[in-house]
C-alpha cells in the first residue's frame, strides 16, 4: 500500500470525526428556555427528538398545535419543522454512504516497466460532497428545531401580550419590603 493512500484515509477518517463530534455537540449542549409564568411553554431539544413541556409535562402534537390555532405563523413554523425534521437524518446518511464509497474507492492496477502494480482510485469530490450531505442533514435538523422553538417563543410571548386589570395587579397583604398594606405593580 502507498504511503499517500495511507495519510489520505487516515486525514478522512479525521476529519469525519471532527465534523461528526462539533455537529452532534451543538446539539447536546442546548439548554432549555426558561420559564416565564405557570402556562409558558418550554421547548426541549435532543439530538433528533425534541419535545414541547408545559409545566414539566410533555404536551403532545395535537395539543400544542390547538394552542397555536391564534397565531398562523407560529403553527406554520412548528409544521414546517415537523414536516423537514425526518429529511435531516436521511440526507445525512446519505452523506454517510457517499463517504464511505469515496473512501473504500476502486481497485485498479497498472503496469510500469514491466510489473503490476495494485492501488485503489479514491475520489476526493465525492468524499467533500458525502462530508457535504452530512452537515447539510445535521443543519437540516438544527433549522427544524429552531422553527419549533421560534414557535413555542411565540406562544410564550402572546402569553405576556394578554392585558390586566388593575385589580389583578393590586394584592393586600404583607409587600415584598416586608410592610402589611396595598401592593400593586405597574
Amino acid at each position: 500500500m502507498n504511503m499517500k493512500t495511507i495519510k489520505y484515509t487516515n486525514a478522512a477518517y479525521r476529519l469525519w470525526a471532527f465534523i461528526l463530534l462539533v455537529s452532534t455537540g451543538t446539539s447536546l449542549m442546548s439548554q432549555a428556555q426558561n420559564t416565564e409564568g405557570p402556562d409558558s411553554l418550554v421547548y426541549k431539544r435532543r439530538v433528533l427528538m425534541s419535545e414541547v413541556l408545559q409545566k414539566g409535562v410533555r404536551v403532545k402534537k395535537k395539543n400544542f398545535e390547538e394552542l397555536l390555532k391564534n397565531n398562523p405563523k407560529a403553527l406554520k413554523n412548528y409544521r414546517l419543522g415537523s414536516y423537514i425534521r425526518p429529511l435531516g437524518p436521511l440526507v445525512s446518511i446519505g452523506g454517510i454512504g457517499l463517504c464511505y464509497v469515496a473512501i473504500k474507492g476502486k481497485p485498479a492496477s497498472a503496469e510500469v516497466e514491466g510489473t503490476i502494480h495494485n492501488y485503489t482510485i479514491r475520489s476526493l469530490p465525492l468524499l467533500v460532497a458525502g462530508v457535504g450531505a452530512f452537515v447539510g442533514g445535521i443543519c437540516i435538523i438544527e433549522f427544524s428545531h429552531e422553527l419549533q422553538s421560534n414557535a413555542v417563543k411565540a406562544y410564550n410571548s402572546s402569553l405576556g401580550a394578554k392585558k390586566t386589570t388593575l385589580l389583578q395587579k393590586t394584592k393586600f397583604g404583607i409587600t415584598p419590603t416586608g410592610n402589611v398594606g396595598f401592593y400593586a405593580r405597574f
